[in-house]
């Protein structure tokens, strides 16, 4: 248990993702742990711990938390993957894409796996991508449309720099949008009526 970690250290591991970016190291107190195993073999894994970006293992964050709530709700920021008409030659820089390959996988297989449980009625909740289709919904008022500009925001890549104010606008209306049709009709909550997008200067027509 590490109870002094600055928020700028939780970020960075948040970030950490090899082979880019090397992995965060916290040194801790074996004794202060009290939870999990006791194992003495994990003693010297918890006196240095290695961490790097959940996304790895799990970018959705389903497995830590689908079995302890009621109501899953899971909002997918990640881009879909897609073809590369120019694949790099150079071995090392294969490695990217091989990763990227894994980790799609890695997400698909999660993804299918909890679609199947709402369709089952064994799970409760909703899942939206940033490139979900809002027409899928059939909403009965949807807040957007699928349009060229939303089908261009699963585009944008994920990236350290700021996003200038009109993409970034876009970003936050469309993410509401899935977000208010998905709750309605998959999770199936009884909302109010929304107010409307949160940056209404910035439309997705």
């Amino acid at each position: 248990r590490v109870t002094q970690v600055p928020l700028s250290v939780a970020v960075a591991a948040s970030s950490a993702f090899p082979p880019l970016f090397s992995p965060i190291v916290l040194d801790t107190d074996p004794d202060a742990w009290r939870e999990g195993s006791t194992a003495p073999e994990l003693a010297s894994l918890r006196s240095r711990v290695v961490l790097t970006d959940g996304g790895v293992y799990d970018n959705m964050g389903l497995e830590s938390l689908v079995d302890r709530v009621d109501l899953v709700l899971v909002s997918d920021a990640g881009a879909p993957f897609g073809i590369d008409e120019e694949p790099w030659e150079d071995n090392v820089l294969q490695l990217g894409r091989v990763r990227d390959i894994l980790i799609d996988q890695t997400r698909a297989l999660r993804k299918r796996w909890l679609v199947s449980e709402f369709e089952a009625g064994r799970k409760r909740g909703a899942y939206w991508g940033i490139g979900t289709r809002i027409g899928d919904y059939r909403a009965a008022d949807p807040l957007a449309a699928d349009s060229t500009i939303t089908g261009e925001l699963d585009e944008v890549p994920t990236r350290l720099a700021a996003f200038d104010e009109r993409l970034q606008g876009r970003l936050m209306n469309w993410g509401y949008a899935l977000c208010d049709a998905a709750l309605r009709t998959r999770a199936k909550l009884a909302l109010s009526p929304s107010p409307g997008l949160p940056a209404p200067g910035y439309g997705l027509a």
